[in-house]
């Protein structure tokens, strides 16, 4: 009888260790499903931003395409400014590139 009962004790012992082994596995997968989701969040976060930084690059007109519209503009303007009829028209070709 005393055999039994020292063995449902030791029974009911490894049945708790086991319940608070089980609880301590969960809260550890709960905190790196956390730590996924919070990394994946920032991985997103991160690919919005580069892809927003490519849009403005490829929106963004080419250093040469500056270049050209802003002589394209001087000239006009001196043309303007170096005709016969003399109006004096102001560059602001610069300000606009």
């Amino acid at each position: 009888m005393k055999e039994t009962e020292r063995l449902a004790k030791a029974e009911e012992k490894v049945n708790e260790r086991l319940a608070k082994a089980e609880e301590k596995v969960k809260e550890k997968v709960a905190m790196t499903e956390e730590k996924v989701k919070e990394r994946l969040a920032k991985a997103e976060e991160n690919v919005k931003e580069k892809v927003a930084m490519t849009e403005e690059k490829l929106l963004a007109p080419k250093r040469s395409t500056k270049i050209s519209i802003k002589s394209t503009c001087n000239m006009a303007t001196a043309e303007l400014n170096t005709a016969p009829h003399s109006v004096l028209v102001p560059n602001e070709c610069s300000d606009k590139t």
